[in-house]
């Protein structure tokens, strides 16, 4: 498909024509994993490394739910309270790394 649009005028330039092609729009991403027993956006990790990052969260005073390796809203604040103080990002909060 081609697109032909005239390029805006300001004082002393040229009017042109401008051919080019338009590209299709990217696909959007695919949704967050969830499911309807555990309905916030879960990162792909293993309920061994829920249990970890859970454990580590409570030591730091950032979760007081269960340590049962389910990921759930508790842990999702836990998680985003304790990036924000300790002003990491996510990827590093799950490998332990705060």
């Amino acid at each position: 498909m081609f697109i032909l649009c005239r390029a805006p005028t300001t004082p002393g330039s040229r009017t042109g024509l401008f051919v080019g092609t338009a590209r299709p729009a990217a696909a959007p991403a695919p949704p967050p994993t969830t499911t309807a027993a555990n309905p916030t956006p879960t990162p792909e990790i293993s309920p061994e490394q829920v249990r970890s990052l859970q454990q580590r969260l409570r030591a730091a005073g950032f979760y007081d739910g269960n340590v049962d390796g389910l990921w759930g809203p508790q842990t999702q604040e836990a998680l985003d309270n304790a990036r924000r103080v300790y002003n990491v990002e996510t990827e590093d909060l799950l490998k332990g790394e705060f």
